[in-house]
């Protein structure tokens, strides 16, 4: 009896530490995990106001991303993640926008950066789910 408890206590052990943890050390995000409302603010090139993200999920390995300030709103189509990592580029029109987000339990940081053969802008969002 006392090595069946001890089994489902090994059991119960690895379970959790095998939803939070990938054999490397790095934390797992499935889809799920990014989709909600996340609240917070916005930098946009020094100008700082309150947005809110939303991320939803499109098929099974991509996700719909946008935001909303007072004045920017943004959307973006849908976008493979990697884990905890959201990573894309995308080029047309004689503009750049790289698009970089990170998922940490429920703290969302996205950067997007636009830039042209003359400028570049940078908004850094830090928002926590709701």
């Amino acid at each position: 009896m006392k090595t069946f408890k001890l089994s489902l206590l090994l059991l119960a052990i690895l379970s959790i530490a095998a939803c939070s943890d990938d054999d490397d050390g790095m934390t797992t995000c499935l889809q799920s995990d990014w989709v909600g409302t996340y609240s917070g603010t916005v930098d946009c090139d020094g100008v700082t106001e309150d947005v809110t993200v939303t991320v939803a999920a499109s098929g099974t390995a991509n996700l719909l991303v946008s935001y909303q300030s007072p004045t920017v709103q943004t959307n973006f189509d849908p976008l493979p993640f990697s884990n905890c990592d959201l990573v894309a580029t995308a080029t047309g029109a004689g503009f750049t926008v790289t698009l970089d987000a990170d998922l940490a339990g429920n703290q969302l940081t996205l950067e997007e950066v636009i830039s042209d053969s003359t400028s570049t802008s940078t908004c850094l969002i830090t928002a926590t789910r709701n």
